[in-house]
């Protein structure tokens, strides 16, 4: 019954927190998914005769099981950004994970300023509604009632 309280769900949404939440995903978690995908977990073969303990945080099989969980995020965080309307998809791209300024994004896109901003507000919405579906990632905020 869980999976359809969205359906339910009477809660305003707060969309200038909910937009704020979303361009603080990709400034600070999206980047460190990234970065742990890219960790080797590669190690130097030590021929040592002293046993040496290591912490159970940084075994290999540890570090492989967080990288495949960060796979798989990045992986439904992708078919996310995918599933928007194209304009809000490449708006969403440009801006919050290539980090290009918005009159790049107008050269590219043909629209003016205000268009571009209120597509990278809608998508940020709407991106964090189809996470919050997809994912257990919930960049949603709700206003006080």
């Amino acid at each position: 019954m869980e999976t359809l309280d969205f359906l339910f769900d009477n809660k305003e949404v707060d969309e200038k927190q909910t937009i704020k939440n979303v361009k603080k995903f990709f400034d600070t978690k999206y980047n460190s998914l990234l970065a742990l995908t890219n960790i080797s977990t590669l190690k130097a073969v030590d021929y040592g005769s002293t046993k040496v303990n290591t912490s159970p945080n940084n075994s290999v099989e540890t570090i492989r099981v967080r990288q495949l969980q960060a796979k798989e995020y990045l992986k439904a965080i992708h078919e996310c950004i995918n599933s928007l309307e194209p304009l809000k998809a490449q708006v969403l791209t440009y801006r919050l994970i290539e980090h290009r300024k918005v009159t790049e994004i107008m050269e590219i896109t043909s629209y003016e300023k205000t268009r571009i901003y209120d597509s990278i507000n809608e998508a940020c919405c709407e991106f964090a509604s189809i996470l919050k579906l997809a994912t257990d990632i919930n960049l949603i905020s709700y206003k006080e009632q």
